[in-house]
């Protein structure tokens, strides 16, 4: 008898669902067996269930038949939404699939918060996720110090800086785990400040990742000839040419 009763609750479903489909959601977005019982996040990093599901904002008779366009606006309001897409799993689950903004800078306001490629500030709990990501700092009169001008930057400069950060890490990686800092100086060209080694790249804003990593082999090179002088700054800017600068002490 249960087999009997499952098999015809298969049924019955296949075949509302298959009305639903090819008469449209409307005819059977009434009927009481698909109103959401459930719902599912997929593509997450940072956002959690319990925040897309208030976004969503679904009322108790929602069906998983209604138009989800109205639910997509509302969860693409966050501000960690790049992109959602909302799928029906019959008969009574909503997957929710989101597409977040990744953070590729920490930017001082005076605390740290993190930014997207677009200079967009993002909500993201840095007590709960830990971000390894450089800092953007304000002007840099000098190149061995970044930051150095004070001030704080400007939404066009944020977005200067952070665009550079997102180009850096989708073309190296690697690169962009040894930089600490980005900063500008007075003319717009770019200054990156690297851990280790401990030194700061000047460069124009066009220039490839192959560019500054030669940068770092001319730096090696240099530091080959003149061992125990501490290296400053590597200046990119000139064609075919690197310039490094040392510091007149050990110190740097």
């Amino acid at each position: 008898m249960r087999r009997g009763t499952g098999v015809l609750a298969l049924v019955g479903m296949t075949m509302v669902t298959a009305l639903a489909i090819t008469r449209g959601p409307e005819a059977v977005s009434d009927v009481e067996f698909f109103r959401v019982q459930e719902v599912r996040l997929q593509g997450e990093r940072f956002l959690t269930l319990d925040q897309v599901e208030e976004l969503m904002a679904l009322a108790p008779d929602a069906s998983i038949w209604d138009d989800p366009q109205p639910v997509v606006r509302r969860v693409r309001r966050h501000a960690l939404v790049r992109e959602v897409e909302i799928r029906r799993r019959p008969p009574a689950t909503l997957v929710v699939h989101v597409t977040e903004r990744t953070p590729v800078a920490l930017l001082p306001t005076p605390a740290l918060v993190p930014v997207d490629r677009e200079g967009r500030v993002l909500p993201v709990d840095l007590t709960r996720h830990r971000l390894d990501l450089p800092l953007l700092e304000p002007r840099a009169d000098a190149p061995e110090n970044p930051g150095a001008a004070g001030g704080e930057l400007t939404p066009a400069q944020i977005r200067t800086l952070a665009g550079e950060a997102a180009r850096i890490a989708q073309a190296d990686p690697g690169f962009l785990s040894l930089v600490s800092q980005f900063a500008a100086d007075p003319w717009g060209d770019l200054l990156v400040r690297l851990e280790e080694p401990r030194v700061t790249l000047h460069y124009r804003p066009e220039a490839s990742t192959h560019r500054l990593r030669e940068g770092l082999w001319a730096l090696a090179d240099a530091a080959d000839r003149r061992p125990g002088q501490a290296a400053t700054v590597v200046d990119l800017r000139y064609d075919d040419q690197v310039v490094v600068r040392f510091a007149t002490s050990n110190g740097f």
